[in-house]
């Protein structure tokens, strides 16, 4: 692709491309390989100037820097697509409907992990953004609001957090979007293992351990995520 790509002198098309074995390293695990290649594709599709496929291409690359942890990354990537969308939730909206709510969900978690303040504005607004948004992104920044906050201890499993979730558990089983339905019902499953009562956590175990067999046949990592907080999320 590389070498097509040059002799045609298409950037925009390799930068794409990039972006999508970007994801596919993520999604598989491999970790290391996911945040160089990020890091190179972000490189690339900043250079062309284009705002529109800067904000379409965000999701993936912070994706990679989300699951190694680099946080000073995320924060200053989301801050970009932030700044370029320019409060337009739906541009650059040809992977999912609304790459800002991901962005400011994914700003949030960036904030917190790096101990900033304004996160709590940022998972309001997305959230917010996210419900008129499509379903997978709707899932999606939920899950960014409540799989890592909920298991940090950033947020608690209390009940206006399991009526958001759950709401989005019913949109994703409505669209038909396998990856959203997986996101939401994961998310579903650690709010309910950190929950006080007997049955609700057993009915999370359950939940996980049923999305942690879905995720795995389509060799997901977040597998490995669903099946820890399975085990040990109590």
């Amino acid at each position: 692709m590389r070498e097509l790509c040059a002799a045609a002198g298409d950037k925009a098309s390799l930068a794409i491309g990039m972006a999508g074995l970007v994801q596919d390293h993520a999604w598989r695990g491999r970790i290391r390989e996911a945040s160089r290649l990020a890091s190179e594709a972000w490189a690339l599709v900043e250079s062309l100037g284009d705002a529109t496929l800067t904000v379409g291409l965000s999701l993936p690359v912070i994706y990679a820097k989300v699951e190694s942890g680099e946080w000073c990354d995320v924060l200053r990537w989301s801050q970009r697509v932030v700044d370029l969308a320019d409060g337009d939730p739906a541009k650059g909206n040809f992977i999912l409907g609304s790459p800002l709510a991901i962005a400011l969900t994914t700003r949030a978690v960036a904030r917190y992990c790096l101990g900033r303040p304004g996160w709590q504005d940022d998972l309001c607004n997305g959230l917010d953004m996210a419900r008129s948004a499509d379903p997978f992104s709707y899932a999606g920044v939920v899950a960014y609001v409540y799989f890592p906050g909920i298991a940090a201890g950033v947020l608690g499993p209390d009940d206006p957090a399991m009526r958001e979730i759950e709401d989005a558990l019913r949109i994703a089983e409505r669209s038909g979007d396998d990856l959203a339905l997986d996101l939401a019902r994961v998310t579903l499953g650690v709010a309910l293992v950190h929950r006080r009562a007997d049955a609700e956590r057993s009915s999370g175990q359950k939940l996980l351990a049923e999305a942690s067999e879905a995720l795995q046949s389509r060799e997901h990592n977040l597998a490995d995520l669903t099946a820890r907080q399975h085990v040990f999320g109590t």
